[in-house]
C-alpha cells in the first residue's frame, strides 16, 4: 500500500510526463490513506471552495511544468467529469484512465474520498516542484464532488 502523496504523485506526474505513445503512457496504482476533514458542500461540478481549490491547485500544477490551458481540452475534461458524476466510469483503486487515438488524448479521473480532501489540497503543489515535464501537451481540469468523493478529471490532448 503506497502513501497519499505517492498516489497523488504517480497520478498527476503521469499527466506531466506523458509522452504520445501508448508504451509512455504512465498509470497510478494502489491506494489512498485516510485523513480526516469535514465537508459541507453540495454536490456536483465545481461548488464549494475546496473543489476550487483543487482545481486551481491541478491547473497551476500542470502549468508549473509546461503544459498549456486549453479551452478543447477543458470541455473534454467537463464531460469526463459528467461521466464520473453519472457513474460511468470504472475505477481501479480510485483511478481510470483512457487513452484515445484519434483523435490522440488521455484522460484520467482520480476520485478522492471526502475525507482525504484537506490532505490532497497541502500536498498537491509540492508534488510538482521537481517534476520537470518531457513535452508540452494542452490540457484541461474539472473537479466535482458528490456526497461521498471529489473526482478530479484531467484531459491531455496528445496529437
Amino acid at each position: 500500500m503506497t502513501s497519499l502523496r505517492k498516489k497523488i504523485a504517480t497520478a498527476f506526474i503521469a499527466t506531466a510526463l506523458i509522452v504520445p505513445t501508448a508504451t509512455g503512457i504512465a498509470s497510478a496504482q494502489s491506494s489512498f490513506v485516510s485523513g480526516s476533514s469535514s465537508s459541507a458542500e453540495t454536490p456536483g461540478t465545481n461548488h464549494g471552495s475546496k473543489a476550487n481549490q483543487l482545481e486551481r491547485a491541478v491547473e497551476q500544477s500542470l502549468s508549473a511544468t509546461g503544459q498549456i490551458k486549453s479551452p478543447v481540452a477543458e470541455a473534454s475534461a467537463n464531460e469526463l467529469l459528467q461521466r464520473a458524476l453519472n457513474y460511468e466510469v470504472a475505477y481501479i483503486d480510485d483511478f481510470h484512465e483512457n487513452v484515445v487515438f484519434s483523435p490522440a488524448s488521455y484522460s484520467l479521473v482520480l476520485r478522492i474520498p471526502v475525507t482525504d480532501i484537506d490532505t490532497v489540497l497541502g500536498n498537491v503543489p509540492e508534488e510538482f516542484e521537481n517534476a520537470p515535464a518531457e513535452i508540452s501537451a494542452p490540457f484541461g481540469v474539472a473537479v466535482g464532488k458528490d456526497a461521498d468523493y471529489y473526482y478530479v478529471s484531467v484531459v491531455l490532448l496528445i496529437g
